[in-house]
């Protein structure tokens, strides 16, 4: 387990290497955020063979078989007698499922409750699951845009333990079920094993658990489906070389980062004797080294997670935007490019103000020509500046030298509320605002 721990540690640190690339560039070999590489990485390290979705049908208290995203049927109607014969299988999907123990139907869910929501979208929220030998070390799992589970409690032979619920209590989202020493993980959304999503909240611990609980310490091989393709090696290298470990400087690690994964790394090593056997199989003279480049791995991943912890998410404009300008900057945002995204998105409210759908906007507005219904949340004076302020930015008239991330997510959030008092009659422009 040790192993497989310091193994996350390359793979993040691989994942920090691709996402410190010029954000200018996106040449071919660029990982798909939306694609499972860094969860297969994990699963054939664990260590698990991979095997044909046949070959697992046919020796099943010898396989794993992993089902993520749109599953087909003949798929669907193979996993209860899989089970039966002593299989384990993870489901993980945000479409329509009809399977004999389950149902699941495509989402996305809503979260009406703002403070339930992760960094303000309403499709995307934090799940605290129950204590299990899957969610050891886990505290939070990040869901986008799951969809609606639900299981047939009477099922005979075999026992459901759910784990999680969306915020609104209504629905599980996370479940088990054993049925002697068959095994199934049952979830309503693949994207938390996504690369981008497995390096917020817990969800890259959740995947480790995941395997080693389906794996049961017997089974060997692992089929990997995805979108009802088998997929084949991951392509990423087996461990990170030794000469390109990234220099750290430690006095800027976050000291509340550091409890929790120093915990979680100390008892899984405890638990795995790893330091008496590592330090018997090895040289004296070699164990200073070897401390050395441990420790550095770990570092990195304190370091890798703060990086990526202000990071936003981002969907995939084509599900996600609510119009073009929003497209363009989801786009945008994913070459990392900050300003022009912004200025993309500024430059679509004013088109909405306007009532202008050209390519160009109006440069500057002036404050006096805003009209704010009476009695609206927040000063009149306010609203005003803040438009004159988007429209300036719009028009190119305001380019700060740096734009930064919290920047963005405070501008986006406030065209939003923009936008909606526009969307409810409560902020015209003063020649509109006459004719309405």
């Amino acid at each position: 387990m040790t192993k497989l721990f310091i193994r996350i540690a390359a793979v993040l640190l691989l994942a920090g290497t691709v996402c410190a690339q010029d954000e200018t560039s996106l040449g071919s070999n660029d990982i798909n955020p939306f694609g499972f590489e860094f969860a297969q990485f994990l699963a054939e390290r664990s260590p698990m063979e991979m095997t044909s979705i046949q070959n697992a049908w046919n020796a099943p208290q010898e396989s794993v078989v992993v089902l993520l995203g749109n599953i087909p049927r003949e798929f669907q109607s193979t996993v209860k007698p899989f089970i039966r014969a002593g299989g384990a299988v993870l489901v993980a999907s945000d479409q329509t499922i009809h399977c004999d123990l389950f149902t699941m139907r495509s989402g996305p869910l809503y979260i009406r409750d703002a403070n339930s929501r992760y960094r303000g979208h309403d499709d995307c929220f934090v799940v605290e699951p129950e204590q299990h030998a899957l969610t050891q070390g886990v505290k939070q799992i990040i869901f986008n845009r799951s969809g609606v589970f639900s299981y047939r409690s009477s099922s005979r032979g075999g026992r459901w333990s759910v784990l999680g619920f969306e915020p609104n209590r209504n629905s599980p989202v996370l479940a088990t079920y054993e049925q002697g020493t068959g095994r199934l993980v049952a979830m309503s959304d693949h994207s938390p094993f996504t690369n981008q999503m497995l390096t917020h909240g817990d969800n890259a611990i959740l995947l480790v658990d995941t395997i080693n609980w389906l794996k049961d310490g017997r089974r060997r091989n692992v089929a990997f489906i995805v979108d009802g393709d088998m997929q084949s090696d991951s392509g990423l290298p087996p461990i990170l070389p030794e000469d390109e470990i990234p220099p750290i400087d430690p006095s800027a690690l976050p000291k509340d980062t550091w409890p929790a994964i120093a915990n979680r790394f100390l008892r899984e090593a405890q638990n795995d004797n790893a330091f008496n056997r590592l330090l018997a199989s090895i040289p004296p003279w070699r164990v200073r080294q070897v401390l050395i480049v441990l420790t550095t791995i770990f570092l990195g991943i304190l370091v890798f997670r703060r990086l990526v912890g202000s990071r936003p998410i981002v969907k995939p404009p084509e599900t996600n935007a609510a119009n073009a300008s929003e497209a363009r900057a989801a786009t945008m945002l994913n070459k990392k490019t900050l300003y022009p995204a912004a200025a993309e998105l500024a430059r679509g409210f004013v088109r909405e103000l306007t009532g202008l759908h050209s390519t160009t906007v109006t440069p500057e507005i002036d404050k006096q020509l805003i009209w704010v219904a009476p009695g609206v949340s927040g000063s009149t004076s306010r609203v005003r500046t803040d438009v004159a302020k988007i429209a300036r930015l719009a028009g190119g008239l305001d380019r700060p030298k740096r734009f930064k991330p919290k920047q963005f997510r405070k501008l986006a959030a406030r065209i939003e509320e923009l936008t909606a008092m526009f969307q409810a009659g409560q902020l015209r422009l003063q020649s509109q605002a006459a004719t309405t």
